[in-house]
């Protein structure tokens, strides 16, 4: 009964994730319409991932026990190999194990680097117009600054300027990899800001409008202010909105993608073209190319919010970013042409990464060895 029971929660997280094949599809919803503790188990797990909850991760399921009734099934050879990496991919939403297809390296040519990691700053930091540095991992309680009370921390940092500022200088707030930062603003906008990205901003706004500046990835609350649209300005576009909540990629300085979870939003290119986006829907931007407006699944594209990755047929180019920005590692393969093959998984941030490796030798023909701060992966 107990694996049943973590079968279902597996099949609601694979749902959830948008990778649930057909057949499981069906059971589950026949599961949910026909027994009402399982409906309202997997009403509860709807709401729990709800994007707009940012500081919430997800629940964690029994994914010991889980995973020694894999290991257990896996060691007494009772199935293919195949049929182990299908039931681990069912598996992988809770237990933080990225799930590679078998049997795809093959080691030709001179080995290559994956997101290769700098040696990292591990603190948050803030440059105060440009000059001044606050560490702000390092720094707690409240600090004048240029007629400016900040406030920080463990929650993030919030401020509120005096009656007397006018500071309308921009400071940077860096967030190095490995770490997420909840940067509030006096007028009540709330930034979550996830590893490797910037935002810049002013202590104070203009009276016509409120600016920022973003590199990286963030996601948005906006409060509303219709007198005082908000912008946010990345390598290609400027997002204008008045209140409301969306998420801006742009890691990739040359492919921006701004996610609108509800209000509207408008999306206006370097070059001049505007496009409005819908709740529901993202407009994606590539340098010298026209906005693609397309619907995106919320749950995946704002999972990093939740400490979870979610893949569905993603180039391993994807997670090599993924596992530098929150682990701080590089990954190194015998063969570049690895870099374009795909897989569907999950990965979770609290989960080590030793663990995703040791999980990937069960299921796949690949091993891993660890020198001087890389990670080679190649064939057994």
């Amino acid at each position: 009964m107990k694996q049943e029971a973590i079968y279902i929660e597996q099949m609601m997280m694979e749902k959830l994730a948008g990778i649930i094949n057909k057949e499981d599809g069906k059971y589950l919803d026949a599961l949910i319409n026909g027994n009402p503790e399982i409906r309202m188990q997997w009403e509860r797990m709807q709401q729990s991932f709800d994007p707009g909850e940012a500081g919430y991760y997800a629940t964690r399921l029994d994914a010991e026990g889980a995973w020694t009734y894999l290991r257990k099934e896996i060691e007494n050879k009772k199935q293919s190999r195949r049929a182990i990496a299908y039931k681990l991919a069912i598996a992988a939403s809770f237990l933080g194990l990225l799930i590679l297809s078998a049997f795809f390296f093959y080691p030709s040519g001179a080995p290559e680097i994956i997101a290769e990691a700098p040696v990292p700053d591990k603190s948050i930091r803030l440059f105060v117009e440009g000059s001044q540095e606050i560490n702000l991992s390092e720094t707690s309680g409240i600090t004048d600054i240029n007629n400016v009370k900040l406030n920080i921390n463990s929650e993030g940092l919030s401020y509120v300027p005096q009656e007397e500022a006018s500071n309308y200088a921009l400071n940077t707030l860096v967030v190095p990899e490995t770490l997420t930062y909840k940067l509030s603003l006096p007028d009540g906008t709330e930034v979550w800001i996830n590893s490797m990205s910037k935002i810049k901003f002013p202590f104070v706004f203009s009276k016509d409008k409120r600016e920022v500046w973003v590199e990286g990835e963030a996601y948005f609350k906006v409060a509303k202010n219709n007198r005082q649209p908000f912008i946010v300005h990345t390598a290609l576009t400027e997002i204008k909105v008045t209140g409301t909540a969306f998420n801006v990629n742009a890691y990739d300085s040359m492919h921006i993608r701004t996610s609108l979870v509800e209000g509207a939003v408008s999306a206006k290119a370097v070059e001049g073209k505007e496009v409005y986006i819908k709740p529901g829907y993202e407009a994606t931007l590539r340098s010298g190319k026209e906005f693609v407006i397309a619907p995106f699944d919320s749950n995946n594209e704002l999972s990093w919010m939740r400490g979870v990755y979610f893949f569905q047929n993603a180039p391993i180019k994807e997670i090599a970013n993924v596992i530098r920005r929150w682990y701080g590692d590089s990954l190194v393969f015998d063969n570049a042409a690895v870099a374009s093959n795909r897989f569907t998984g999950a990965l979770l941030k609290d989960k080590p990464l030793k663990e995703f490796l040791d999980n990937l030798m069960l299921t796949s023909n690949i091993r891993y060895q660890i020198s001087g701060g890389k990670i080679r992966l190649g064939v057994k």
